[in-house]
């Protein structure tokens, strides 16, 4: 049987959805984006191959996660952004810097 919607664990107390847009946390306590944060700590901010390898994985871990059906990573001037759909909404996910970009980009094309 499919399950679509929030997952019994994932909800507030009381019974309550999470709202869209808040993401529950992950198992292992930690968000995409504390994630992200922890990547950048142990492999630096310089952009490279292995850092994309990495962000790339822990992207497309999260998205299955979320059980979203749609990943979205647009340039955005400065930022490079990176949105699930999940349950028919588009939630923002995470930034992480522009120069992420090419890096990545060239490592989904691998894919």
């Amino acid at each position: 049987m499919a399950f679509w919607g929030n997952k019994p664990e994932e909800q507030l107390p009381g019974g309550q959805p999470h709202p869209p847009g808040q993401p529950p946390a992950q198992p292992g306590g930690l968000s995409i984006e504390e994630s992200y944060q922890e990547l950048l700590k142990t492999k630096g901010r310089a952009p490279g191959i292995d850092l994309a390898i990495k962000l790339s994985d822990m992207i497309l871990e999260h998205a299955v996660q979320e059980r979203a059906s749609d990943v979205h990573i647009e340039n955005q001037g400065a930022n490079l952004r990176v949105r699930f759909r999940v349950d028919g909404i588009l939630q923002d996910m995470l930034h992480a810097p522009k120069n992420a970009d090419i890096p990545l980009t060239q490592r989904i094309r691998v894919l």
